[in-house]
């Protein structure tokens, strides 16, 4: 088989965000074009609303002296702010970039530095408070802009200005001139930078991508655009972060078709928020879903006894019969019997708890989903689809319907190309790409073969119907002293499967023989099941430590153990006391494993799984709120999987 085919579908004809805004507000004036929930309230806005505040953004950056290519960074949660104000930016030819919410002040330091940012855009008094720490560092910051005041009404410092107090600037600088929005809009030149994306940094600092406009609207038009056509009617979900390249892109396809843009209120409202909103199209991290089938398992295990038999009795059926549509097989009358009896008593309520009712499609990307995951959500009547790109080269492949394999990351797009290097290096190209990394030259010539290749330093082949296989990153395979290579990410991902297990990652060594393991448990499902059993505990390092947590955890990994071969099977692990925590540089801002950090830090309780002891030790920094700070030693169990 050879790539997708390529099919045109009614969309709006703009290479710019700002362009495609306009056209849609044109067309849709006064349907919904956001909506976010607000202290309990869904607020919509109509296109000719989001319209007039994009256009006193654009107004009152222009009053406040932004020009052109200059940058403004944007460091907030999922809001209409934080998309109004990105459009508005690139009106005026600025250039947006994206800061995680969850980054420490030093995190925030180097990117708005590095990228010579003159306006921050921040969301509330926590973000500023991190600003003010380290503006005196930021020689090019002139202002910093809020939306939400709460807690930021007495602050002083003259750069500050509130997200009213812009707009209202805006109305007063465009009056007398109410075309100037709308020209400007028609002479972007799309091939100017829109966004400067940093990259995740699991290997040193980040480095900041430059993507211009027509690289990020070609991008979704011939990738996602064709995996997933939408609709004016859809409504999408935003919930992946922002700051993350994947998240503009489905704001792009939003803008392409005309669907509205649906913010939840909060994290801990996710859940409620999307049952009252009912939307079709969503993505999550694999992170994410590892954790909503966690809380899933943790829910049926405190049921009651009928739906937990219910449960045990259907679940195992809808599996299966996914297992075999997966493989294009036929499940015959009794397993399809089962699978819809299941679907009406037991999947479609579980599914309507999530609040994914009337998902249509739910995508997942940033790192491959393991299969036993993909299998999960299908089971229960979930169409999850995987897709591949790097923030260099965006949607490259993807899931397509009718043609989906759990086990791959998707078919080659219709604006993109891949290959396998000598090496066994995934390689990947498109139409449009991005246009190197920010003052960093050297780096952007390193990242590209003949100038079009990007290196994605990933490991993994090309099946016969044109699939691409993800195996992990290439420096990441493993290789053991007997001479065997396996893949990290494939046996981390099956351990996820469980409950009891928020992360983990499997160690190694050329001069060893064997794998171990650091296992950080959920602290939440283990808890509940500590309860249950009647062990006491009294914080996560003591929980992590019980006898019983041990044990139940070592039968966890000795039935991943019975799936690999042998020469990948874990032989001894330790549950670590704490868990692996972005701020202290083990996981990036998406979550993903640091393993030259993890290594670095833990590199002697590792070195204890390979000798023959039964305890390892590990010195942990405590800092309290008030400021304080403790350290003291903590003794871990290495416990052999075997048993013996």
């Amino acid at each position: 088989m050879g790539k997708i085919p390529h099919k045109r579908y009614d969309m709006a004809k703009a290479d710019t965000l700002p362009g495609l805004f306009l056209e849609q507000y044109k067309k849709y004036k006064n349907e919904v074009s956001v909506r976010k929930k607000r202290y309990g309230i869904w607020n919509e806005y109509s296109w000719e609303d989001s319209y007039q505040i994009v256009k006193n953004i654009y107004l009152g950056l222009k009053s406040l002296g932004l020009g052109h290519g200059e940058k403004c960074a944007i460091i907030g949660d999922n809001d209409p702010e934080y998309f109004w104000a990105e459009i508005g930016i690139q009106a005026l030819s600025g250039v947006t970039v994206g800061i995680y919410v969850d980054a420490i002040p030093q995190e925030i330091k180097y990117i708005a530095g590095h990228s010579d940012s003159k306006i921050i855009f921040a969301k509330d008094q926590e973000q500023v408070d991190k600003i003010l720490e380290i503006k005196d560092d930021l020689a090019n910051l002139q202002y910093v802009i809020y939306w939400e005041p709460k807690g930021l009404w007495f602050y002083q410092e003259d750069f500050l200005m509130s997200f009213e107090d812009l707009l209202e600037r805006g109305k007063e600088y465009g009056q007398g001139d109410s075309d100037l929005f709308e020209e400007a809009i028609s002479q972007l030149n799309v091939d100017d930078i829109c966004v400067i994306s940093y990259t995740s940094g699991t290997t040193g600092l980040p480095k900041g991508a430059m993507i211009s406009s027509k690289y990020l609207v070609r991008a979704v038009r011939g990738g996602l655009a064709v995996a997933d056509p939408w609709t004016h009617e859809d409504r999408y979900l935003s919930y992946v972060p922002p700051a993350w390249i994947t998240e503009h892109a489905f704001w792009v396809m939003c803008l392409l078709v005309g669907a509205s843009i649906n913010f939840p209120e909060s994290f801990e409202t996710l859940e409620e928020n999307i049952r009252e909103l009912g939307p079709t199209v969503m993505s999550y991290t694999p992170r994410m879903w590892e954790s909503i089938m966690s809380s899933n398992e943790s829910r049926i295990a405190d049921s009651s006894w009928l739906k937990r038999w219910a449960w045990n009795l259907f679940f195992p059926y809808a599996t299966k019969y996914s297992e075999v549509k997966e493989k294009k097989g036929n499940p015959g009358l009794f397993l399809s019997s089962m699978q819809k009896i299941g679907a009406v008593l037991v999947m479609n309520q579980i599914k309507d708890k999530m609040g994914f009712s009337r998902v249509r499609t739910a995508w997942t990307g940033g790192a491959p989903l393991s299969p036993s995951c993909f299998g999960y959500f299908w089971a229960l009547g979930l169409s999850i689809r995987q897709m591949y790109g790097a923030t260099e080269v965006i949607g490259v492949t993807a899931h397509i319907s009718g043609d989906i394999r759990w086990d791959t990351v998707g078919s080659i797009l219709p604006h993109a190309n891949v290959r396998i290097s000598e090496e066994g290096e995934i390689l990947i190209t498109a139409e449009e790409i991005f246009s190197g990394y920010y003052k960093n030259p050297e780096s952007s010539k390193e990242a590209l073969v003949d100038g079009r290749w990007f290196k994605t330093g990933d490991s993994g082949y090309l099946t016969e119907n044109n699939h691409l296989l993800y195996y992990d990153r290439k420096k990441d395979m493993i290789t053991l002293a007997t001479g065997e290579v396996y893949a990290p990410q494939y046996i981390e991902g099956h351990l996820k499967f469980s409950n009891l297990i928020k992360d983990v990652m499997v160690t190694e060594g050329k001069d060893r023989t064997y794998i171990t393991a650091l296992v950080n448990i959920d602290y939440e499902s283990v808890g509940k099941w500590a309860e249950k059993n009647r062990v006491n505990y009294t914080t996560y390092a003591d929980l992590s430590q019980k006898d019983e947590v041990l044990e139940i955890i070592r039968q966890q990994i000795t039935e991943v153990n019975k799936r690999l071969p042998p020469y990948a099977r874990i032989k001894k692990f330790i549950n670590l006391p704490k868990e692996f925590d972005p701020d202290e540089g083990e996981l990036t801002r998406t979550r993903k494993l640091r393993r030259s950090a993890i290594y670095e830090k833990y590199e002697n309780i590792i070195k204890d799984m390979y000798e023959n002891k039964d305890e390892a030790q590990m010195e942990m920094d405590i800092k309290y709120r008030d400021g304080r700070k403790e350290r003291y030693t903590a003794l871990m169990k290495i416990v052999n999987v075997s048993g013996e």
